[in-house]
């Protein structure tokens, strides 16, 4: 109804390491949705209509993040596009973003983050240096990211298992 059935969302332009696609999604929710545009300066002219679910759109990111030094590890370490305004936006969004193991090593090392930081772990749980921030699925639409990492995987799999050399042949395999 608005035109924007062929446009593709953040999670299809993204390749998420399968472990950490949940802690990924945790940090972006609805932003994994988005839609990517060369300027969101329309979106102003949608109030009237609004449409009739949650949608985002970004823009290429205009000044890059500050980025500091640190032993943590961010979790934009663990996803990948080859889109230069995912990328940008990417950056932004997951600024002071780091993974975690687990809860119990999040929390032990909160007293690392600074100002507006958080840990995340593999599950989606979050933690700043005053608050703990559970994870879970609210609807259908989440695990979104979990679920294009899962296909990917079984993709390549399947692509994998299928390669078959040349001068193979299966008669010539032992089968019990």
């Amino acid at each position: 109804k608005m035109g924007f059935d062929g446009a593709k969302r953040l999670f299809e332009r993204i390749d998420v390491d399968p472990a950490w696609a949940r802690a990924l999604e945790a940090v972006l929710a609805a932003k994994a949705g988005a839609l990517q545009m060369k300027d969101v300066t329309f979106a102003a002219g949608l109030e009237s209509s609004a449409p009739p679910a949650r949608l985002l759109f970004y823009e290429p990111v205009k000044k890059a993040p500050h980025k500091k030094e640190s032993d943590l590890t961010p979790l934009l370490n663990y996803v990948r596009t080859e889109d230069a305004v995912t990328e940008g936006a990417l950056k932004v969004w997951l600024s002071g973003v780091y993974v975690a193991e687990n809860l119990s090593q999040a929390i032990e090392r909160k007293s690392a983050l600074g100002d507006g930081e958080r840990f995340v772990t593999r599950d989606g749980h979050t933690v700043d240096a005053f608050s703990v921030s559970f994870w879970a699925e609210e609807n259908e639409a989440s695990g979104a990211l979990s679920r294009a990492a899962q296909i990917r995987t079984l993709t390549e799999r399947r692509s994998f298992y299928a390669y078959k050399p040349r001068g193979f042949d299966e008669r010539d395999t032992y089968d019990p």
